[in-house]
């Protein structure tokens, strides 16, 4: 059996059900987890984690990859719950610490796996460009877009287990779409960080932008990148008279 390396995935969070559906970039088979009442996959989640080396999403970041990392992070722990304790823990761990927090607990720069994330790429995360993936099901023409009919404090039943993993594997195709979409976008962030020797690989344009500036006004005047970026941020509040600064 061909080790799974790359994977497009997507996790499905509620008050007693944990799922993680996967699409292996090698093979382009799909695959899933799921933790619920007498069914416990969290041996071979975990084991199938470790085994990770990229793990491409939408919206990650900020929400799949912290449970992830809470997952693996307290793995031997986990390990030895039942079910019903384990999607407890990650749903109280998903509303306190996650979704209702200005920054998520985990370092974005600090992740135990390579982390894409689309949504950051193309500057969704901009108030002004906000996109989510249902809009993007809709304008790449995908003949199926919908939603669960369940909240996320909805107590999960075995017979609505089926139709979680559908939608579950759905989004994880349809992110897969968006990842052949956004290709070039990635492969441009991958050769300007090797060449800039710097991780721009979730970076918009904007923010690729800042990033080389700074180190090369940093290399240039022999002055630490973040002292840099204190002195502006200290400046910040200062007025220029543009009238002063332009040439006759």
């Amino acid at each position: 059996m061909t080790k799974i390396t790359r994977v497009v995935y997507d996790l499905e969070q509620f008050k007693n059900f944990h799922s993680c559906a996967y699409l292996d970039l090698v093979t382009k088979k799909t695959g899933y987890f799921i933790i619920h009442d007498d069914i416990n996959d969290i041996k071979k989640y975990v084991e199938f984690l470790e085994g990770l080396t990229t793990m491409v999403g939408f919206n990650n970041l900020n929400f799949d990859y912290q449970l992830i990392h809470y997952i693996l992070e307290n793995k031997d722990y986990f390990l030895n719950l039942k079910a019903q304790e384990i999607t407890r823990i990650l749903y109280d761990f998903t509303q306190n610490e996650v979704i209702n927090t200005k920054y998520p607990p985990y370092s974005i720069y600090q992740c135990l796996i390579n982390q894409i994330d689309l949504y950051r790429i193309h500057h969704f995360n901009n108030k002004a460009r906000s996109t989510g993936l249902k809009k993007l099901e809709v304008n790449m023409r995908m003949e199926k877009v919908e939603d669960l009919p369940f909240k996320h404090y909805s107590l999960i039943k075995k017979e609505d287990i089926p139709k979680i993993i559908e939608y579950n594997l759905h989004d994880v195709k349809a992110t897969y779409l968006f990842l052949i979409k956004s290709k070039s976008e990635i492969e441009l962030r991958k050769s300007l960080s090797k060449l800039y020797n710097l991780n721009l690989i979730n970076d918009s344009g904007v923010k690729i932008g800042e990033k080389i500036l700074l180190k090369e006004v940093s290399s240039k005047l022999k002055v630490p990148a973040q002292e840099l970026k204190e002195r502006a941020l200290k400046n910040s509040n200062k007025t220029i008279n543009v009238k002063e600064i332009l040439i006759p």
